[in-house]
C-alpha cells in the first residue's frame, strides 16, 4: 500500500526496521524503559535514514515495472534527478548519525575497528551516491543498490562498536561472510 504512494515506502520500510532494532535492543538490554539518550537516538536514525536511503536506491532497478503497474514510487512520481538528491539527503542523515556517535568520544577513546567501519562506510556511501547519480536505466542501478547495502552494514557496524568494542572482530567475520554471500547469491540483480 505505501509504496503506492511516492512519499511512502522508504519511511514505512524504515519504520519497520526501526522497531526491529527497538525489539533487538531492549531485548538485549532486558531493560523495557524508553531510552531518550543522544546515542540511543542517533542510532536509529542511523538505522531509519540508512535503511530508507537502500529502500529508495533500490526502487531504481524498478521504475519502469513500478510505473506499469502503478506503483508511484518517488521515481516514477518524480524522476531519477529529484530521487537520487533525496536518496543523497538519506546518506547524508545516516552518515552524519553514526559519524556524532563515532567522534563523540576523545580521538583516543575511539575504537580503531570502529573508525575503520566507518570510514568504509562513508567512503562506500559517497562511491553508492555518484554511481546513483549516473544511472540512467534501471538496469545499471544494481552495482549503486548494492553499495549502498554495504554502507548501512559498515556503519551500523561502527556504531555497534562504539558500544561493545570487543565485538570488532565478530563484526569483521560477519562482514566478510556478508560479502561471500553476496558473491555467491544466485541472481547478481537481486540486493
Amino acid at each position: 500500500m505505501f509504496k503506492r504512494k511516492w512519499w511512502g515506502g522508504p519511511f514505512y520500510n524504515s519504520w519497520i526496521v526501526s522497531v526491529l532494532f527497538l525489539i533487538s535492543f531492549y531485548g538485549a538490554s532486558g531493560v523495557m524503559t524508553l531510552n531518550l539518550s543522544l546515542n540511543f537516538f542517533l542510532t536509529i536514525s542511523t538505522v531509519f535514514w540508512g535503511y530508507a536511503n537502500f529502500v529508495l536506491s533500490g526502487y531504481f532497478k524498478d521504475i519502469s515495472a513500478d510505473a506499469a503497474t502503478g506503483y508511484n514510487t518517488l521515481p516514477v512520481h518524480f524522476g531519477r534527478r529529484v530521487s537520487v538528491i533525496v536518496s543523497d539527503a538519506f546518506a547524508l542523515l545516516a552518515a552524519v548519525s553514526s559519524g556524532i556517535i563515532i567522534f563523540s568520544k576523545s580521538s583516543d577513546n575511539i575504537p580503531k575497528a570502529a573508525l575503520l567501519f566507518y570510514s568504509l562506510g562513508i567512503i562506500l556511501s559517497l562511491v553508492s551516491q555518484i554511481k546513483l547519480h549516473k544511472v540512467k536505466t534501471d538496469e545499471e542501478a544494481h552495482p549503486a543498490i548494492a553499495l549502498t547495502v554495504h554502507s548501512y552494514v559498515l556503519l551500523l557496524s561502527s556504531v555497534v562498536i562504539m558500544n561493545r568494542p570487543s565485538w570488532g572482530i565478530l563484526l569483521a567475520i560477519y562482514y566478510l561472510l556478508f560479502n561471500i554471500v553476496m558473491q555467491l547469491r544466485p541472481s547478481k540483480y537481486q540486493v
